[in-house]
């Protein structure tokens, strides 16, 4: 199953927190949300949350114009319908998508994210559940880490 949704960049985001990445469907966005990447999202947590059901393991890529972020972890089914935050921790909470990830805010490529807020970007964000082999171990692919 493969989950796509859009949202933009805000001229706000910072982008600097270090273990985790958050894409919210608010509109604005003030300095503080370090960990904030996205606003206007229109992803919806039903879609999400049944990509749950069937799978566990996760990769999440964000594609702008000027660069792409894709992430892998563990998937965890989310209530809050606006915040989907992605975390390298095992922390999980009700606005929480993903665990244990191998990327946060901070590993999105600085030139990327200076030239998507001062242009306010659009961005398509894409989930799918990771490949496995056929004896049922994970695929790993060199691109992805």
């Amino acid at each position: 199953m493969i989950v796509i949704f859009h949202a933009r960049f805000h001229a706000n985001v910072q982008a600097m927190h270090p273990s985790t990445l958050e894409i919210t469907c608010e509109e604005r966005l003030t300095p503080r949300g370090d960990c904030i990447i996205l606003v206007a999202s229109s992803h919806n947590i039903e879609e999400l949350n049944r990509l749950c059901e069937t799978i566990d393991q996760v990769v999440m890529c964000i594609i702008d114009h000027f660069g792409f972020l894709c992430l892998e972890g563990l998937c965890n089914k989310i209530e809050d319908k606006c915040s989907l935050v992605v975390r390298k921790s095992e922390r999980r909470d009700e606005r929480t998508f993903i665990i244990r990830s191998n990327k946060a805010a901070i590993d999105y490529c600085r030139r990327s994210i200076k030239n998507s807020r001062m242009h306010g970007s659009k961005a398509i964000v894409i989930v799918m559940n990771r490949p496995r082999d056929h004896e049922g171990s994970v695929v790993l692919k060199r691109g992805l880490r």
